[in-house]
């Protein structure tokens, strides 16, 4: 039973990694376009619109997102999707004034493209439809791209590149939702559901938040302390770290459901550990030893004093893809507080250190301070995971 159990993960795995990897790389591909068409400065604003876009979409909906992926995965509870869609449009529309007010038309539509994609990226990810995700992934990537042909009918400009990444999210899901489960969408809103929905996913928000203040902190901070020619140089770089993002990724798609399903808590933890750190130790490498060479491959000339955060980015994220694999599987097993704890005092250590750092060492700060606060999350998840196994 373990070892089919270890074929499936493997097989899922796979499956999403594919995804992931093709999704990831036209993503990629988008970001670094988008960087020789927007002007430099236009660049580093659009990128830190996505940050904080991404800081909306885990304050409002990841809590509820995960909390539906795991209910389906355990329980395939009726009208699970029908009731969180409900509600997470109700904070949308609550915060929308907010949005507007912070990054006006440009980051209410960059939010509204997460809380689409990633909405359909919980409810595939609940039921276990790898194929059908993966597909997902690649298609709005691949869409993103196609839609650039615009800008031969209009002038470059951060509203149109956020239109962009909205249109793409939406564009495929009459492909999507004609395969969706109608039981799941299924009923009116139940009062009794949506309270266990919520309390489930209360613990969720909170390390929701601290996961995504961790990794977006710094383009604040640069945004507030720095100039904006500081700001497009750190964020191209933050853009190539998107390679690291695949693997932990799609073993979390997979290993946090199939935890949810079978409690094989150390099997799932081995298994995603080795696939992840090794595809990231391997992909850091250039990355640590050629950073100038990599940025004069895929970035004009303005980009190349991002090269001194490379390395230090590189071995963040290596660190980053093995708290994610510790993060899937205690939440699957039931435990999403661990997670908020965790990345809650890696969030106070990443804000306190940007502090201290970021007006002496500039943009290497940054780097330093992001490798520290992933550093921190994975010693505390390794410690955790330690005790428990001796419970």
């Amino acid at each position: 039973m373990s070892e089919n159990n270890s074929r499936k993960h493997l097989v899922s795995t796979l499956t999403v990694g594919a995804g992931n990897l093709v999704g990831y790389a036209l993503n990629l591909v988008f970001f670094l376009l988008a960087a020789r068409f927007l002007l430099f400065e236009d660049f580093g604003i659009f990128r830190y619109l996505v940050s904080v876009g991404m800081i909306f979409y885990n304050s409002l909906f990841a809590g509820i997102y995960t909390t539906m992926t795991r209910f389906l995965s355990a329980e395939k509870t009726p009208a699970t999707g029908s009731n969180i869609l409900c509600f997470s449009t109700l904070l949308l529309l609550a915060s929308l004034p907010l949005m507007a007010f912070l990054g006006g038309v440009a980051l209410c539509l960059i939010t509204l493209s997460f809380f689409i994609s990633q909405f359909v990226y919980a409810y595939l990810r609940g039921i276990r439809a790898y194929a059908s995700l993966s597909l997902y992934l690649v298609g709005v990537n691949a869409i993103r791209i196609a839609l650039l042909g615009l800008l031969y009918v209009f002038s470059p400009g951060i509203v149109l590149f956020s239109s962009i990444y909205l249109a793409a999210a939406v564009a495929p899901l009459p492909f999507i939702l004609s395969r969706a489960d109608a039981n799941v969408f299924h009923g009116p809103l139940q009062k009794a559901l949506l309270k266990r929905l919520i309390k489930f996913s209360l613990p969720l928000y909170g390390s929701s938040i601290a996961y995504i203040l961790v990794a977006n902190l710094d383009a604040v901070f640069i945004k507030q302390f720095l100039s904006g020619a500081e700001l497009s140089c750190y964020m191209a770089a933050k853009t190539l770290m998107t390679v690291f993002v695949f693997a932990p990724f799609a073993v979390s798609t997979v290993i946090l459901p199939e935890t949810a399903r079978n409690r094989e808590i150390w099997r799932n933890l081995k298994f995603g550990l080795v696939v992840t750190a090794g595809v990231s130790l391997l992909l850091a490498i250039p990355f640590c030893l050629l950073p100038e060479l990599v940025l004069g491959v895929v970035y004009p000339e303005t980009y190349l004093p991002a090269a001194r955060v490379l390395p230090l980015l590189s071995i963040a994220m290596v660190l980053f893809a093995c708290s994610d694999v510790f993060a899937s599987v205690w939440t699957g097993a039931g435990k999403p507080l661990y997670e908020g704890v965790v990345l809650g005092i890696a969030a106070v250590a990443d804000g306190l250190l940007l502090y201290f750092l970021l007006p002496v060492m500039g943009i290497t700060g940054a780097a330093l301070a992001l490798l520290i606060a992933y550093g921190t999350a994975t010693l505390l998840w390794a410690g955790l995971t330690a005790v428990r196994s001796n419970q």
